[in-house]
């Protein structure tokens, strides 16, 4: 759905800005949560570049080894990354999505499961859009709207033909692709994982 044809809601308590796959996965866990949820994506569908990606869901085969590839990582952090790793390949397997053999040597340090990427952020958009919210494409974000104390309340959005519209909000998440600052992850697999666990907690 784009901006021209269902226009953006007045309001909403989490506003997502990106539609990848960690915006997608925090979306669907403050939906489940029980939050009216927008994501915006500027692209013509969903699913950023894990859309086009080969559906590879690594991680590193143990702390040491994330260690070496990240060493300013956050520890504690990084140990969640290393310890959720399995149960989050059996959580997605639960849902219904194909999941792989075991590959060693991903990525130069990690192991990976080959996933049905696609049937995942279906699966991720559907329970957004089950619970009310909706995720609208072709609509980038033009800048965030403050209150005197500087906090974020709300955010102007424009759609391929022009179209301005403006929501408050209680809650902004910026997707890695989004926010440069996240770049330092150097794992989008690692939102990814975060936001996913969120999730299926």
């Amino acid at each position: 759905m784009t901006i021209e044809e269902f226009g953006l809601p007045k309001r909403a308590d989490v506003l997502v800005i990106g539609g990848g796959m960690g915006g997608l996965a925090a979306a669907a866990a403050a939906s489940e949560a029980g939050a009216q949820v927008v994501v915006v994506e500027k692209a013509t569908h969903p699913g950023g570049s894990a859309a086009i990606s080969v559906g590879m869901f690594w991680g590193p085969p143990d702390f040491e080894s994330l260690r070496a590839r990240v060493p300013l990582g956050d520890p504690a952090l990084g140990r969640a990354f290393v310890e959720a790793y399995p149960s989050a390949v059996e959580q997605i397997r639960g849902m219904g999505i194909a999941v792989g053999k075991q590959v060693q040597g991903v990525m130069t340090i990690g192991i990976g499961y080959s996933i049905d990427v696609r049937a995942l952020l279906s699966h991720e958009v559907a329970v957004v859009e089950k619970a009310g919210g909706r995720v609208i494409c072709e609509t980038a974000a033009r800048r965030l709207l403050l209150d005197d104390k500087g906090a974020v309340v709300g955010a102007e959005v424009r759609g391929q033909g022009g179209q301005t519209a403006l929501t408050s909000i209680g809650f902004l998440m910026l997707s890695a692709d989004t926010c440069p600052r996240a770049a330092f992850l150097s794992f989008p697999t690692f939102l990814f994982l975060v936001c996913f666990l969120l999730v299926h907690r």
